[in-house]
């Protein structure tokens, strides 16, 4: 029985490492300045706004 509560006890701990692993990562990427948009050109498509028509505002 000693045996199980230990193994529980690591795998108990070996979650908890886990756990603030993951955390450590996320706060850091939180942390970042998420940047602008409009300058991350890489990632942004253009989108193309047809020209009025007729009088029609687009």
């Amino acid at each position: 029985m000693n045996e199980a509560v230990l193994a529980a006890a690591k795998r108990a701990i070996r979650d908890d490492q886990e756990r603030d692993a993951l955390l450590q990562v996320f706060w850091t990427q939180l942390r970042q300045p998420a940047g602008n948009p409009a300058r991350d050109g890489a990632d942004t498509l253009l989108v193309r706004r047809p020209l009025p028509q007729r009088g029609i505002l687009v």
